[in-house]
């Protein structure tokens, strides 16, 4: 496999042809920053329970890429990780992630559902931004902080909102989005 792997961080996934899934070694802790950029044919990456940091843009632009499984032990899903991956249908974060950063989801285009675990505190700005088949979100009550523009232009989209996370919002944070607060 096309992987460049140092102390346990793999650096760089070089796309082979006829290669759509790829498996991440168990020896991998972190995913380091565009590790995975561009790889335009890989439909599906399977991360290990092992890996405890993805960094910013890491699968950015993987136009094909499908399915993901985060880890666990993941505590943030970094500026732009999964920005531009247009394929990407449906994506459940896991327990224990408190932030989304800036773009981390942006212009996921196909993205049609999302879970957001209660231990979600910040959406950063444009985290959601041009999710265009996006339907549904329940924010959880924990959320304190939701960022500028973090669901915009998201036509199909129904938010449901706590009360208690409305003074914490950014500008056109919901911009032509359905807002249901509770």
């Amino acid at each position: 496999m096309g992987f460049e792997i140092k102390n346990g961080v793999l650096l760089k996934y070089t796309e082979e042809k006829g290669i759509t899934q790829v498996a991440i070694p168990e020896s991998v802790t972190e995913i380091g920053e565009r590790a995975f950029s561009r790889c335009t044919r890989l439909e599906s990456i399977v991360l290990p329970d092992t890996v405890n940091h993805i960094g910013g843009e890491a699968f950015s632009c993987c136009k094909s890429l499908k399915t993901v499984s985060i880890p666990q032990g993941v505590s943030a899903i970094m500026f732009g990780t999964f920005e531009g991956c247009t394929s990407l249908q449906s994506l459940i974060i896991p327990e224990g992630v408190t932030e989304i950063g800036c773009g981390a989801f942006a212009s996921c285009r196909k993205l049609k559902s999302i879970t957001i675990p209660e231990s979600v505190t910040k959406i950063r700005s444009e985290a959601f931004a041009y999710c265009t088949r996006l339907k549904s979100i329940v924010l959880p009550d924990a959320v304190t902080h939701i960022g500028e523009g973090a669901f915009s232009a998201c036509p199909n989209l129904e938010i449901i909102v706590p009360k208690s996370v409305l003074d914490r919002v950014g500008e056109r944070a919901f911009s032509g989005c359905k807002i249901v607060i509770t």
